[in-house]
């Protein structure tokens, strides 16, 4: 038979992982929507300090280094730790964004503080007392009664919603196929059927993330977006045409076409 003590020690330690899994997750995903609200699809670049972007670059290459590993395609906050996402809040240029729900500044800081050493014993399967159960649900209560119900619920969605990546990067493949059909011939390029291009500013449109340079891709981007604002008037197409020669436009065409392909490909085998 085993052991009471051994039975109530590990029940300790499921339920301490089960409140962690919930309040992480939801301060993760919870952030990341403060941050997009205010910098849009470069909140990863703009909202988060230096040093913990640098960090979450060295954990995906680590990741991607990994042979038979296939990455499950989070979002940045998820390769961060949980003091990450206390410093991440508690930033002074930050922390404006979450003060609807936080209120105080240090207050917040100390609660999740106090996570920090309960989250430790969890990760490492060391045993949790009664003591660090009691800390983490007061944590735990007070971080989820400060959400409204439409921005935990929100928050819960986002933590089961995946990316597919593939998917996207055919999104843009077709606008850029779109492009190259009728650049040459100097016909209309409608904004409505390149829209798929604004996904080149998403947290995943980055070297670090899909493990190859983009640079290339965001340039004909740009020059989808031009040739699409050129007048469209009687007697334009000429004018687009020549437009199209002095920048080289169709050759980019091709060129990022069949960049995106390849990079569709080694997606595919890369990304759950």
């Amino acid at each position: 038979m085993i052991d009471s003590n051994y039975e109530r020690t590990r029940k300790n330690n499921i339920e301490a992982y089960g409140l962690l899994f919930d309040l992480e997750n939801i301060l993760r995903e919870l952030i990341a929507a403060r941050l997009r609200t205010e910098h849009k699809g470069s909140w990863q670049k703009r909202g988060l300090p230096p040093d913990i972007r640098d960090k979450v670059s060295s954990t995906i290459r680590h990741e991607r280094s990994i042979p038979w590993s296939r990455l499950t395609p989070h979002h940045p906050l998820y390769y961060t730790d949980f003091p990450d996402l206390r410093k991440i809040v508690t930033n002074g240029t930050n922390w404006p964004l979450f003060t609807e729900f936080f209120h105080a500044k240090s207050g917040t800081d100390i609660s999740l503080s106090d996570v920090e050493s309960v989250r430790n014993k969890v990760a490492h399967n060391r045993l949790v007392s009664d003591g660090d159960l009691s800390v983490l649900k007061g944590t735990y209560t007070k971080v989820l009664d400060s959400l409204d119900s439409l921005s935990l619920e929100a928050a819960k969605n986002a933590i089961c919603s995946i990316l597919s990546i593939s998917e996207c990067l055919s999104d843009i493949q077709n606008s850029f196929s779109h492009a190259l059909e009728v650049m040459p011939s100097g016909h209309i390029l409608s904004a409505d059927r390149i829209t798929s291009l604004k996904l080149l500013d998403e947290w995943w449109f980055d070297d670090d993330y899909l493990g190859e340079g983009t640079s290339q891709l965001r340039h004909f981007s740009g020059i989808c977006k031009q040739y699409s604002d050129l007048p469209s008037g009687i007697g334009q197409a000429v004018a687009r045409r020549e437009w199209v020669k002095r920048n080289q436009a169709a050759d980019l065409a091709s060129q990022s076409t069949a960049l995106i392909e390849s990079m569709i490909k080694k997606a595919s085998k890369t990304y759950a």
